[in-house]
């Protein structure tokens, strides 16, 4: 493989009269010809060098006096390990800008890469009516890279302020579809004023990344007794629709491979703003909540967990949160009310319960006395949705059907539970099978 690999890029704007140093990582997967290139806006004197993870210097330095470009390519492997590059300055100071890139190191073995890109793509934005995901994807060919750090940095029209930055997640929740599929995403929604913003990722290893080789669907959910009647059919739905949103690529401990240390760098290129919401309002609700998971401990006491979304999408800690049950699935829409549906937590309730009140992406536990029992052999559904701090309503979660139905040992989500059991529906997956 023949491609090159950013694996590095710095800009900034630095003082004359001193020296700057700055370091990146070359890993196991990269190395053949890797070339540095330096450029600055106005022309500093002194030759950039590159001393090896062994201490090695490399000073053949090709220099573009027309552009104020400097290029060391390397005419063997580079170490593994980290580099330091090295740049005088003397004179005013300047913009200056880095990039370091390199092939694979075995043609035969695929490296890691990354790619970055907007779901706007680079066209004109609304942003007063349109939603602006940043989106990473980390792989090693067709296997996802899991557990990575990954940031998005988006440079705005104002031209004194730093970028804004974003750490895209890959868990499955707000902006991103799928958790553990080498995906990472994050809503946009720091507009500051009209114009083009741009975008880039940088990923790197903090101990946790791993190449996941173990790509198939998950069957955890057909682990749940499916026993009572009204499920009847549904283990082959189940298994029909093998994806949804919200749903968790498998992870295979015994087969993933550790990445080790490395980093990547993407352009996303950049998008033009035509409009944004009004400053210091309140224009983008809260994600929907795509894993409610419930368990309930006895006929009148139910135990619910999910993933915080934000007030903002995925940023900010929302106002609270509506959770509605019923035996009727089709009241529960975003056009619920108590006319069709038991509000067991209201807003007003919610807004005084500080275990529900989390930063996005933290896990909720919330246990809920109902105040009429659970029938047994009765099927009901619960959802749940976010308010903002505007009263912004978030979408209702999908639906998640559970029955007080007595089995032998247990099931939900967590051990040791009582008799009274749950059978969970994954209902974003099955519309139309109940």
């Amino acid at each position: 493989m023949n491609t090159n690999i950013k694996i590095c890029e710095w800009d900034g704007t630095m003082q004359g009269g001193s020296t700057i140093s700055e370091t990146f990582l070359v890993d196991a997967t990269v190395g053949r010809n890797l070339e540095f290139r330096l450029d600055t806006k106005d022309y500093v004197a002194g030759d950039p060098f590159l001393t090896s993870p062994s201490g090695k210097n490399y000073t053949n330095v090709e220099f573009t006096s027309e552009i104020n470009l400097w290029i060391i390519k390397l005419d063997t492997e580079a170490e593994v390990g980290e580099w330091t590059w090295t740049k005088p300055l003397s004179g005013k100071s300047t913009k200056m800008k880095v990039t370091v890139t390199a092939q694979a190191r075995d043609p035969m073995r695929l490296p890691i890469i990354t790619e970055s890109w907007m779901n706007t793509g680079t066209d004109f934005v609304d942003a007063s009516q349109q939603q602006v995901i940043v989106y990473a994807r980390v792989t090693q060919g067709d296997k996802p890279v899991v557990g990575a750090k990954v940031r998005a940095y988006v440079t705005t029209p104002s031209t004194t302020a730093e970028a804004v930055e974003l750490n895209l997640l890959d868990n499955g929740q707000n902006a991103d579809v799928q958790a553990g599929d080498g995906i990472y995403s994050r809503y946009f929604t720091q507009f500051v004023s009209k114009g083009r913003y741009a975008v880039k990722a940088q990923v790197w290893d903090e101990g946790s990344s791993f190449i996941n080789n173990g790509f198939i669907t998950s069957r955890r959910i057909l682990d749940t007794p499916l026993t009572f009647s009204l499920f009847t059919g549904l283990r082959d739905q189940l298994v029909a629709n093998e994806y949804c949103c919200g749903s968790v690529v498998p992870f295979n401990p015994e087969t993933a491979v550790p990445t080790g240390n490395f980093t990547r760098t993407a352009a996303a290129g950049s998008f033009n703003v035509l409009k944004i919401p009004p400053i210091g309002g309140d224009s983008f609700p809260p994600s929907q909540v795509r894993d409610l998971a419930i368990m309930v401990n006895d006929s009148s006491h139910v135990t619910l967990t999910w993933t915080a979304p934000g007030d903002d999408f995925d940023s900010g800690i929302v106002k609270g949160y509506e959770i509605w049950m019923s035996d009727n699935i089709s009241a529960l829409n975003d056009n619920v009310t108590e006319n069709t549906a038991i509000c067991i937590l209201d807003l007003p309730h919610s807004t005084n319960t500080p275990e529900v009140l989390k930063e996005p992406g933290e896990e909720i536990v919330l246990s809920v006395k109902l105040e009429t029992s659970l029938e047994p052999n009765t099927l009901y559904f619960v959802s749940l949705r976010a308010v903002d701090h505007n009263k912004n309503n978030g979408p209702m979660s999908r639906p998640v059907g559970f029955t007080g139905e007595i089995v032998s040992g247990g099931a939900g989500i967590s051990g040791g539970l009582n008799p009274w059991t749950v059978t969970l529906l994954v209902l974003g997956c099955l519309r139309g099978v109940l």
